[in-house]
């Protein structure tokens, strides 16, 4: 009984820390949920008794190692980097120029929030760039090759394309990517 109500204490205090204060902790801290639920099925796991086959376990971690391995060396070459080396928002959606610095707008839990950055911008130029086929084309120039989903793609500054990415961030949670052009 008193390991239940750890838990349950254990599960209420995790499950209610807003994701929000997580964002600038070291990234090993960033995911207590995930870390509860390991736990949670280890315990379950031995107190239901379950007879696990070692050569199963094996085989399904062979299985993902082979797939990650596989996953690895298809990836293409990248020659893109964050803009911003400080860790932003993952549910951006829009950004523009905002009397000479560039600013973003993103979801948060506190509903539409806009975040004016120290970026000086003289200039962002949407109409030169096209999206075709998830890659991004300047001048019929492709200038990216890789299978992340692109968004919103603009020059800045009259030298370096700047585009939304979700390279591995999960599929919609957008980081903000350059590419000098």
């Amino acid at each position: 009984m008193k390991v239940f109500i750890f838990y349950a204490l254990l599960t209420f205090v995790v499950i209610n820390v807003p994701v929000k204060y997580l964002y600038s902790v070291p990234l090993l801290f960033q995911f207590p949920r995930l870390y509860l639920l390991l736990v949670l099925f280890v315990t379950l796991v031995f107190w239901t008794n379950i007879a696990w086959s070692w050569k199963t376990i094996a085989l399904v971690a062979c299985l993902f190692v082979g797939l990650e391995v596989l996953n690895f060396k298809q990836q293409a070459t990248d020659n893109s980097t964050y803009l911003f080396d400080k860790e932003t928002p993952p549910l951006i959606y829009d950004y523009t120029l905002e009397d000479g610095y560039f600013s973003y707008t993103y979801w948060s839990d506190h509903g539409i929030e806009k975040y004016k950055t120290g970026l000086r911008t003289t200039a962002l130029d949407f109409s030169s760039l096209k999206i075709i086929g998830n890659q991004i084309y300047y001048k019929n120039r492709q200038i990216t090759a890789t299978p992340d989903k692109k968004f919103k793609a603009s020059i800045l500054n009259n030298d370096t394309v700047i585009y939304l990415s979700d390279k591995g961030r999960g599929y919609g949670f957008y980081a903000f990517r350059k590419v000098a052009l």
